[in-house]
């Protein structure tokens, strides 16, 4: 039985212009058990959701298909040396012959991409959970099929004619295939292609605060560091030039909402999403450190974020989305008007004499402008709605780098802690100085004052030897000034000694909480000490994080990401990568196929599943197409004597099926259904043959004019009515299909 007409509608498809055009010589016809050529064309169909078609049979890693869904129905040809298929590969083409390219015989989970399908026959399993479709393996094993997985569909092919044919107690040769048939065109073809253009995103979020520069590592500071994190981070994986076009990158700087911040807002986007690598670089290189005076400690890093997380960035529908926040301070977690008093008890620490209160709402000191939480600002960054791909492509994971501060070294002996000597009542405090400042020797002063003048403060003091001497002798008279000012000079340095204490105690567990990203994915962590040892090591940690997940990207990109399991998996940004894969995996995941044999009815007689034929739509409207033709043709025609002419009759069949789309040649033995289609109609009107139709009566005449007015007529019901066709790509044989019931058929 010939099979021309499986392929409507692929007649101008040209895929590959390379392809050689062999004709019919490429088609191979299908065996019988004895291994005998028969009537049919051998066809496979695809049975993995991850199968590709490709221009030619190369095993080589940058050779990359376009998706094919599967049930993707084509037929087998030759190559053009003759074999029948190569080692790895299958070439398939359409029912003319024409070559459309090769598919592998294993996809990427090493499962079978096609199985040989010799009829149009499927045994659909009935859904009820007190059937059991079972199939008898050719081991002699059974597997009782049951549940199937949402979204999937089971079929079981019939891949050859059955050995013998027993009514409902056929036994049936079957390949079963659990897979997700499309319900619009190219949705897996889509999904799969998502992955194929998946971006990476990375928007950095950078402290701007002269708090920055107070980070130093032999003349490095946190600013001069965070820079160079961006340069690496950016110049590493630009190393691809295919790959440096997916990659896209933003910055964001933020300081804190002071009366004397530089910037117009708290927080301002530096450059949105751009994957113009040089651009981003010059960017970088000319950023320069802010100078003001901060009020307090805490910065507002969450606005900082807040303003990252935001559209306006031009974050990606479909990309691996990551924020690295970078800063020397903890985040504003109060509202305007508390400042500083945050600092307050906190540690069980209470400073009353250089740490009060500023409650007042014109406070100098910052506050969290965006009044969103952490916790608040992880969940809009991790929305959950939608299913597992939409999360996995819309979750935003959090990097943190906490950049330290130096800490301050006085000289060996330097006098007192103001901050000891602040627990004691006034009147104790100041004989407690006075006693210590006696033992002071002119290394402690210059350190003092060396160190309030790297303050920044216009005010600056100086000490000659000749004021040294001088304040010697104030000393012994125990001057209440020179000790006021000693004191001011001290606490000044230790107070900023204990707020950047208190501060990173504080900000620790903030950037923990943010880098545990709800528990999801664990982002990067990096707790960067003030020493060059310290910057280099988060550094290469930074580079190696980042090699890994570059490999990754182009893995996924390429389709040859097998499972989460593959790579290392306690690379953060690679994880994250792995979650858009996985979940989009699950999409397009199939079960194992396997052959057997199976019947429509059990052992005790219920019906497990139901016998079905795959019809393409568009046979069904070349069907109805013939089927009008010929009765227009020949309604003119109910005297016997109108059809004599057997040639007559031929040549106006041949012009019916050269324009309803069939074209192949035949004779007057020819059966018009031979031709037509190969499916089983319940109608004769197609047994028929040039001679056939010559010799019916006229009252036979009449009647199969009926039945094709008919047919003609189930065809648009079929067309206009039938609610699950299934979609595949152009590429297939059958565009848009359905599985019908033997008596859907017309």
């Amino acid at each position: 039985m010939k099979m021309r007409n499986l392929l409507a509608g692929t007649a101008t498809f040209c895929l590959f212009a390379s392809a050689v055009w062999a004709g019919k010589d490429l088609l191979i016809k299908a065996k019988d058990k004895k291994g005998n050529p028969t009537a049919l064309l051998e066809k496979v169909v695809v049975t993995s959701s991850l199968a590709s078609i490709y221009t030619k049979p190369d095993d080589n890693e940058k050779n990359i298909g376009d998706p094919i869904e599967p049930y993707s129905i084509f037929f087998k040809l030759k190559t053009d040396e003759g074999q029948e298929e190569l080692p790895n590969w299958i070439r398939v083409g359409d029912g003319e012959g024409k070559p459309l390219g090769w598919i592998r015989k294993k996809d990427r989970n090493d499962r079978n991409t096609l199985s040989s399908w010799n009829t149009r026959f499927v045994l659909e399993p009935v859904q009820d959970p007190n059937r059991k479709f079972i199939v008898s393996g050719k081991d002699g094993g059974k597997a009782t099929l049951q549940s199937i997985p949402e979204g999937r569909r089971r079929l079981a092919l019939v891949t050859t004619p059955p050995d013998k044919e027993q009514g409902e107690d056929t036994k049936y040769p079957v390949m079963v295939y659990t897979g997700k048939i499309a319900n619009q065109k190219g949705a897996l073809q889509m999904e799969r292609k998502k992955l194929d253009d998946l971006k990476l995103e990375i928007v950095f979020v950078i402290e701007n605060t002269p708090g920055m520069e107070m980070f130093k590592a032999e003349n490095m500071d946190a600013w001069e560091s965070a820079k160079n994190l961006i340069r690496d981070t950016v110049g590493q994986l630009a190393q691809d030039p295919e790959i440096k076009k997916a990659v896209r990158y933003g910055l964001v700087e933020f300081q804190d909402d002071v009366k004397d911040k530089t910037f117009k807002n708290v927080a301002e986007q530096r450059f949105t999403l751009t994957n113009d690598s040089d651009a981003v670089i010059s960017k970088i290189n000319s950023l320069t450190i802010a100078k003001f005076s901060s009020g307090d400690w805490p910065e507002d890093g969450l606005a900082g974020i807040n303003l990252a997380l935001d559209k306006s960035m031009g974050w990606s529908e479909n990309s691996s989305k990551h924020i690295i926040f970078i800063s020397a301070s903890s985040v504003q977690i109060h509202p305007k008007g508390r400042g500083s008093d945050q600092f307050n008890n906190l540690e069980g620490q209470t400073d009353r004499l250089f740490l009060s209160p500023r409650n007042n709402p014109d406070s100098v000191c910052g506050w969290n402008t965006c009044k969103l939480s952490i916790e608040q600002i992880i969940n809009k960054a991790r929305p959950q709605e939608g299913g597992a791909v939409e999360k996995a492509r819309n979750a935003i994971t959090f990097h943190c780098i906490l950049a330290g501060r130096n800490s301050i070294t006085p000289p060996s002996g330097y006098p007192f802690n103001p901050f000891l000597l602040y627990q004691l009542p006034k009147d104790d405090a100041i004989q407690t100085v006075i006693g210590k400042l006696k033992s002071a020797t002119k290394s402690h002063f210059q350190f003092a004052i060396e160190e309030y003048n790297k303050l920044g403060r216009e005010e600056k003091i100086t000490f000659s030897n000749t004021e040294y001497e001088t304040l010697t002798e104030k000393l012994t008279a125990l001057d209440s000034d020179v000790i006021k000012l000693f004191i001011r000079v001290s606490r000044s340095i230790f107070t900023r000694e204990l707020l950047n204490k208190l501060d990173r105690e504080r900000a620790i567990p903030q950037f923990t909480q943010l880098a545990k990203n709800n528990g999801d994915i664990q982002g990067i962590l990096e707790i960067m000490e003030p020493s060059l040892g310290s910057i280099n090591k988060t550094r290469e940690k930074l580079k190696k994080t980042l090699a890994e997940a570059f490999n990754a990207f182009v893995l996924a990109r390429s389709g040859r990401i097998k499972s989460s399991g593959d790579l290392n998996q306690n690379n953060a940004i690679t994880n994250s990568i792995y979650l858009i894969v996985d979940a989009a995996g699950n999409e397009i995941k199939d079960q194992d196929s396997f052959d057997g044999i199976s019947t429509t009815r059990d052992s005790e007689g219920r019906e497990v599943a139901i016998k079905r034929v795959l019809v393409s739509e568009s046979e069904i409207r070349r069907l109805q197409s013939t089927f009008d033709k010929l009765h227009n043709t020949f309604k003119n025609k109910t005297k016997t004597a109108d059809r004599q002419d057997v040639k007559a009759i031929l040549d106006e069949l041949k012009q019916i099926i050269a324009e309803t789309g069939a074209g192949q040649k035949f004779d007057a033995e020819t059966n018009l259904n031979d031709v037509i289609t190969d499916l089983p109609l319940r109608s004769p009107v197609l047994k028929m043959t040039s001679k056939d139709i010559a010799a019916m009566t006229s009252d036979a005449f009449t009647n199969w004019l009926e039945k094709l007015d008919i047919a003609t007529t189930r065809c648009k019901d079929l067309l206009e009515s039938q609610k699950d066709w299934s979609y595949l790509s152009d590429k297939a044989a059958y565009e848009k299909f359905t599985f019908l019931k033997l008596n859907e058929l017309p």
